[in-house]
């Protein structure tokens, strides 16, 4: 199956973040919300790893950023936690 794979510029020495990896089929462009989506998550990957490219290389932590669809409800905390 075709996948998307989005990582940053990196040194060979090192293992770059993998920021999108996902399984594509023309079928998730076919509807305007699934090609909406998709191109959702691609945009933020693709922040993700220019951020990391211009981050100084000492300084280079994956962004620990929650992903979700366009549209969804965020999610609350559990009850008794802040």
């Amino acid at each position: 199956m075709p996948r998307i794979i989005v990582t940053a510029d990196h040194d060979a020495a090192a293992q770059p973040p993998v920021l999108l990896e996902e399984s594509v089929r023309s079928l998730h462009i076919a509807s305007d919300h699934g090609a909406r989506a998709l191109i959702e998550r691609l945009t933020w990957a693709l922040r993700d790893a220019e951020l990391l490219e211009s981050a100084p290389a000492a300084r280079v932590p994956a962004p620990k950023r929650p992903r979700r669809l366009a549209g969804a409800a965020p999610r609350l905390p559990e009850p008794g936690r802040a």
